[in-house]
C-alpha cells in the first residue's frame, strides 16, 4: 500500500465526525498498519526475532500495535484518535499536513512500542523485571536519566552535559571497570550507581 499523507486529514475527519464509511475505515487502518510497520522495520530492528518466537508475520504485529488505537467506548466513540485530536497545538483542519503527519507517526509509535513492551515481558519475564526496576531506580536517583531519541531509550549522566559528540566507549573497558567495582551481589540501585 502507497502511504498518502495527505489522507491522513480526511480519515480522522471522517471518523471523528462518524461519517466514515467501513471501506474508509478499512483503508484508514491500512494505512496506520504501513506507518507501523515502516516504524518497527526502521526502529525497532529486533521485531524480527520477536515475531519468530510468538509465530506472527510482521504485518500481524504492526497490527497488534495499532489495535487499540482504534478501539472504541462503550458509546463506539474512537476514544484515542479523539485524544489525539485533541492534544494537537492547533484544531485538526488548521494544522499542516507535515505536522499532523508527524504527531500521528509520534502516536503510532507509541502504541508499538506499548505493544512490543508486553511481546517482550511475555518472551522473558525476568528480563521485563530487571527493565522495569532499571527504569524505577533511575526515576528515584539523581546521578542518571533515562530519555529517548532515535536510539530508543537512552541512560546518561543526569549532571553531565551531552557526550554524544565523543567516540563510543570500549565496552571492553567499561565491563572491566564496571567488574572491578563489584562486591557481592548488588542490587539495581547499586549496579546504576557504579555504572
Amino acid at each position: 500500500m502507497t502511504v498518502r499523507v495527505d489522507m491522513l486529514r480526511p480519515y480522522l475527519r471522517e471518523t471523528l465526525d462518524g461519517s466514515i464509511s467501513h471501506a474508509e475505515l478499512t483503508g484508514f487502518v491500512q494505512f496506520a498498519r504501513t506507518l507501523a510497520t515502516a516504524y518497527l522495520t526502521t526502529f525497532r530492528t529486533s521485531v524480527s526475532i520477536l515475531c519468530q518466537n510468538h509465530g506472527i508475520s510482521l504485518a500481524d504485529l504492526a497490527y497488534d500495535c495499532i489495535a487499540d488505537l482504534f478501539g472504541r467506548d462503550n458509546k463506539g466513540s474512537f476514544v484515542h484518535l479523539e485524544a489525539f485530536a485533541g492534544a494537537l497545538n492547533r484544531p485538526l483542519d488548521q494544522t499542516p499536513d507535515h505536522e499532523l503527519a508527524a504527531a500521528f507517526r509520534s502516536l503510532l509509535s507509541r502504541f508499538a512500542d506499548m505493544e512490543l513492551g508486553h511481546l517482550y515481558a511475555q518472551a522473558d519475564p525476568g528480563g521485563a523485571k530487571i527493565y522495569r526496576n532499571i527504569r524505577e531506580s533511575i526515576k528515584k536517583g539523581e546521578t542518571l536519566c533515562l530519555s529517548r531519541d532515535f536510539r530508543g531509550w537512552v541512560i546518561s549522566p543526569a549532571t553531565v552535559p551531552n557526550l554524544d559528540h565523543l567516540p563510543p566507549c570500549s565496552i571492553d573497558w567499561l565491563t572491566s571497570e564496571f567488574h572491578g567495582c563489584l562486591e557481592g551481589v548488588p542490587r539495581i540501585p547499586r549496579l546504576l550507581g557504579i555504572l
